[in-house]
């Protein structure tokens, strides 16, 4: 399906879309990429965003996460 085709498809549901936290979420996070911020910023960001969502599970494991981004930032 071409993006045409998608974009023709969901016209009819646009505005409830528009509507759903999931569509903010990828808005901002696709106008904040085309600033080209650096992968510095980006990593903090998905880690915040990951953290935010408790996707690590448990705050040692999300120190884990914190700890893995500094060793990676420092080795650059």
């Amino acid at each position: 399906m071409s993006v045409g085709e998608i974009a023709d498809s969901l016209k009819g549901i646009n505005p409830r879309i528009r509507k759903r936290l999931t569509y903010r979420f990828f808005k901002e996070l696709y106008e904040w990429l085309k600033t080209n911020p650096p992968p510095e910023e980006i990593l903090w960001r998905l880690f915040k965003i990951l953290d935010d969502r408790r996707v690590f599970g448990s705050a040692t494991n999300a120190k884990y996460a914190r700890e893995s981004i500094e060793l990676i930032l420092s080795e650059k």
